[in-house]
């Protein structure tokens, strides 16, 4: 009996032990935790999480683009225009390009004498820029004061300070002065560098026509017109030349197109002025906007302009310039997502421009949107499949991603449209990165051969 007492609490102690050892293995204590150990796991918990949001989401836009323009009425337009201008001059008063935007809100608003001083302060600081001197003449010659307009301009043209259209102006002025001989041998000189610009065809052939070199003035006026410059000034001038030639019938098919240009417009006349001085008003004001912006940006000032070009954007969300200085003023200064917003407007409005899809392309990548710009890409090759770009443009993107084989058909396709020495390299590299030597070397001779043609044909014979 007492032998199996024994037995039975060793059995029992057996059991005991092996509970005891179980539970030790099983269920370990935890370390004693204090609060600042919760929180930093805590704190390091949250960062993790945002860094992990942060890489997967793109970035957002800052901005929103109004799709309805803002209304508002002529003296609104005007006086926020001026307050623009006005502030753009106080914050730059020794800067002619401020002084510059000032003087054209002037202008527009019929302000003449203000502009012509605001302008001849600005010739004062910069006599090398051509802007002022033809603003200022054009304005002299809207009050009627060609001669002074003449005068001005010749001075600048004397003085070296020349363009197209300050010697298209100086046409102009000389033939308002009764000075169509020297008209006439300054605007020879200005087609000589710029054949292409119709409007100094249309001032050579009235300058003819006041000679009466009668022949010459038709052909230059008909020149004018078929460039694209048809303006009921032109068809009057062509009129003329032809009717002093006895050609009646060919001057009245012209004087009947004078009438086309002119009429067609049942508005009433108070009607037709209080709706054209509101369009006036309100593109002055958008003008303004944009050019205050474009100096703000120069002097490096990059949150008042973009607050101009805002403001622009709501009263015209159509405008292309605007949109255009905007989107340029965001990739400069690497602000992607809102660089893609602008785009994306802009391709809106000229949905058929290849340059205007590549930038979206980029800008959708600068945001990590790779299908959002492989997307924009594909869709530079449809509008253009026969030129090179947008293959080239795929190319590069898909060897930046590491698709080989998309890098390599699309470079071989913009090659078959137009043979480079930078597309063959481009290719000599995707072949390189493949692992095909023999090809890579093909492409980087193909790429060297046209080096030569275009060193040789460029050398002097």
């Amino acid at each position: 009996m007492v032998q199996l007492l024994k037995w039975a609490f060793l059995f029992l102690l057996c059991i005991a032990s092996a509970i005891g050892i179980s539970y030790l293995i099983a269920v370990p204590q935890p370390p004693e935790e204090t609060a600042e150990t919760v929180a930093v796991e805590d704190s390091l918990d949250d960062k993790a999480i945002a860094e992990m949001v942060k890489q997967t989401l793109p970035p957002q836009p800052s901005i929103t683009l109004p799709t309805r323009a803002m209304p508002a009425n002529k003296d609104q337009l005007r006086a926020e225009a001026e307050f623009v201008a006005n502030r753009l001059r106080q914050n730059y008063p020794d800067r002619a390009e401020a002084l510059h935007v000032a003087a054209m809100m002037s202008a527009q608003f019929s302000q003449s004498a203000e502009a012509e001083e605001l302008w001849k302060q600005c010739i004062a600081l910069d006599p090398l820029d051509p802007r002022y001197y033809i603003n200022f003449a054009a304005v002299a010659m809207d009050r009627g004061d060609s001669e002074l307009a003449a005068e001005t301009l010749r001075k600048a043209y004397k003085a070296g300070v020349t363009s197209p259209d300050l010697m298209h102006h100086l046409g102009v002025a000389l033939n308002k002065t009764g000075k169509a001989d020297e008209a006439e041998k300054v605007i020879k000189q200005a087609i000589e560098k710029t054949p292409n610009l119709a409007a100094l065809w249309m001032v050579l052939g009235q300058a003819q026509l006041r000679q009466r070199k009668l022949p010459e003035a038709e052909a230059s006026l008909k020149k004018s017109l078929e460039m694209g410059h048809e303006s009921a000034a032109a068809y009057t001038s062509l009129a003329n030349a032809l009717a002093q030639q006895g050609k009646e019938e060919d001057a009245q098919k012209y004087r009947a197109l004078v009438s086309d240009k002119n009429g067609g417009d049942d508005i009433d006349a108070r009607q037709r002025f209080q709706t054209l001085s509101l369009a006036e008003a309100h593109q002055a004001a958008l003008n303004t906007l944009i050019e205050a912006a474009s100096v703000q940006i120069r002097m490096g000032n990059s949150l008042a302009a973009e607050q101009l070009l805002l403001r622009a954007l709501a009263l015209d969300p159509a405008n292309f310039v605007g949109c255009q200085v905007l989107a340029e003023l965001y990739h400069d200064a690497g602000l992607a997502a809102e660089e893609r917003v602008v785009r994306q407007r802009i391709v809106d409005l000229a949905p058929f421009d290849l340059a205007n899809h590549l930038k979206l392309a980029a800008a959708a990548q600068s945001c990590g949107d790779r299908p959002s710009a492989e997307a924009a890409l594909k869709f530079t090759v449809s509008i253009s499949p026969n030129t090179p770009e947008p293959y080239l443009a795929l190319a590069q993107f898909h060897l930046e991603g590491s698709d080989l084989n998309r890098a390599r058909w699309y470079t071989q396709e913009a090659l078959l449209r137009q043979p480079t020495a930078s597309g063959f390299r481009l290719l000599a590299t995707i072949c390189q990165q493949m692992g095909d030597e023999s090809n890579a070397i093909a492409a980087l001779e193909e790429a060297q051969k046209i080096e030569r043609q275009q060193v040789s044909s460029e050398s002097p014979q």
